[in-house]
């Protein structure tokens, strides 16, 4: 009995640690197409790039200034 929760335990811990390399995988990619693209030429970026960096802008800046700050931390953290 004692070996099979054992059994159970490390495969939750095995299955606990692929999610976590993963979500660090999927960071750390994603972290790198966001520094690309502020390193890439401008001018070189296709338009519809540049249409979803703006809206994308905007849709950020709309949704702060109209969102009540749910933390004093956020306050102060974040400057629309």
């Amino acid at each position: 009995m004692q070996q099979i929760i054992s059994s159970i335990v490390q495969f939750l811990q095995q299955g606990i640690a692929a999610i976590f390399k993963f979500l660090e995988l999927v960071w750390t990619w994603s972290f790198g197409q966001i520094i690309a693209v502020f390193q890439s030429d401008w001018k070189s970026l296709p338009v519809w790039k540049i249409v979803i960096l703006v809206a994308t802008e905007n849709k950020k800046r709309a949704r702060s200034q109209h969102t009540p700050q749910r933390s004093i931390f956020w306050s102060f953290a974040i400057k629309p």
